[in-house]
């Protein structure tokens, strides 16, 4: 009977790992190949031998627990575009759950003020301003009306970007890089010709320069007002 032999080679099992950059780095991602396995060679005397057929399947490991995070750029000190951030102020929008109120007559644009009131649970009302009457804006906060919503929820802009159309009827007067202010008409304005005696004015921010067509302005109303003198 004849003898044969099968000689094992060394096997090497290794892993390889894929460093992605976990935060603001954009670089080539390096490998690194770690053997971490060289078994002993053996050899196998088979005494006996009949037609037999030997095959080999390469076996796959799994580790868990390393999670990798997609690349995050950051860009510090420039800024590509400067309207490009219109959308990041829409933090200062509030909001607020459950207004009963009925705001049929107020419009998305339109420049509102909270008045006392106990008709809802947050005892105030929303009411656009009048710039003939103190009382009525020229004391407390303003803000943009945004929406109620079909829930209730009452959303206000109180600083930030806001688009008016390019044929809006809540702008009289709109000059890139003016500072804007309610009219003698309650709509905002960047001419100051248009004020009359007995009203009061605040400033509520200034006209962007932009290019969509719009009537932008950045807005943050004073926390001061002054009254035009009537003149007897």
């Amino acid at each position: 009977m004849a003898h044969e032999s099968i000689t094992v080679s060394p096997a090497q099992t290794s892993i390889k790992i894929t460093a992605l950059p976990g935060f603001a780095i954009n670089t080539t991602l390096p490998q690194t190949e770690a053997v971490i396995a060289s078994p002993t060679t053996t050899g196998v005397d088979i005494k006996e031998i009949s037609p037999t057929t030997i095959s080999t399947t390469p076996q796959t490991h799994s580790f868990g627990g390393i999670v990798a995070q997609p690349n995050v750029t950051l860009y510090i000190g420039t800024q590509q575009d400067p309207v490009s951030v219109n959308q990041s102020f829409s933090n200062f929008k509030y909001k607020f759950p459950n207004f009963a109120q009925d705001v049929s007559s107020i419009v998305e644009g339109d420049i509102v003020y909270f008045k006392d009131s106990g008709a809802t649970d947050y005892d105030v009302e929303i009411e656009k301003v009048d710039v003939m009457n103190t009382d009525k804006g020229a004391k407390g906060a303003l803000y943009i009306f945004i929406e109620k919503t079909a829930t209730d929820t009452l959303i206000l802009l109180h600083k930030g970007f806001y688009d008016y159309s390019g044929t809006s009827t809540q702008i009289d007067t709109w000059t890139a890089g003016h500072t804007i202010y309610l009219n003698n008409s309650n709509k905002i304005d960047a001419d100051v010709s248009q004020f009359v005696g007995g009203q009061w004015i605040r400033s509520l921010g200034f006209c962007v320069p932009n290019t969509t067509s719009t009537k932008r302005v950045w807005f943050e109303g004073d926390t001061t007002f002054v009254k035009i003198k009537t003149n007897s």
